[in-house]
């Protein structure tokens, strides 16, 4: 039988600031430059309250990201390993990367799974792909995720 769900043992997720995002709200690629601007660090979106979408680009369009909580193409706990991290990069005072304007910080969002899927043999790397070496930035990220899922993720 053909899976639909919980297939993927791999998963990249893209950063885009908001006004050059697919919300939940449908397009929000404006073009105007004074709203991609607006996208640092603290700035929000009124609709949605993120300063950034993160999720999988529109098929046929790799300008616009899909904002998306959870992903069902994942193992269960990759998704929970990618929730958490989504959660904790919208709270944290980072901008992504716009490649418009060649600036931002945060790119890309990647996620492996191996070994046993759903077992307590599961292992998750995660790795978070940045314009800049400053991984001091990511290591509050990095404490939480081993504090939340211990030896099974690196």
């Amino acid at each position: 039988p053909d899976k639909t769900l919980r297939f993927r043992n791999r998963m990249d997720f893209s950063f885009k600031p908001r006004a050059a995002s697919m919300g939940k709200g449908g397009l929000k690629n404006t073009g105007d430059k004074a709203d991609r601007g607006a996208v640092a660090a603290g700035a929000s979106d009124g609709a949605s309250g993120a300063k950034f979408a993160l999720g999988l680009h529109q098929s046929g369009a790799w300008k616009s990201v899909i904002d998306i909580e959870h992903c069902l193409l994942q193992s269960e706990l990759a998704d929970q390993v990618y929730h958490t991290a989504r959660r904790w990069l919208l709270a944290a005072p980072l901008t992504a990367w716009d490649p418009e304007e060649m600036k931002g910080y945060l790119r890309e969002l990647g996620i492996r799974s191996g070994g046993e899927e759903g077992t307590e043999r599961e292992q998750i790397m995660v790795n978070v792909i940045t314009s800049l070496d400053a991984p001091s930035e990511l290591q509050p990220l990095a404490d939480l995720l081993v504090a939340t899922f211990g030896d099974r993720i690196t």
